[in-house]
């Protein structure tokens, strides 16, 4: 397995076990070069600010994060179908 691939699932893994059982990671896209997770987090939590504070440790290139409101799961909607 290509080692940026390795790392990357790391950083998914770490990232999901920051925010235990207060979100998940629900879907990701790879395309392009950049990857986007999809985490749906209880807002009522610190399940935000623990995957804001994990993002500095992706050596690999930039990390963000982009929150959104979507109760219905409008926005990865695309992937499920």
């Amino acid at each position: 397995m290509d080692d940026s691939l390795t790392a990357l699932r790391a950083f998914e893994d770490e990232l999901s076990a920051a925010i235990a059982t207060n979100g998940a990671l629900v879907a990701h896209e790879t395309s392009g070069g950049l990857r986007t997770m999809h985490f749906y987090v209880d807002s009522q939590t610190n399940a935000l600010a623990e995957i804001e504070s994990h993002l500095t440790r992706w050596r690999e290139g930039r990390a963000s994060i982009e929150p959104q409101l979507d109760p219905a799961f409008e926005h990865i909607r695309h992937l499920t179908q």
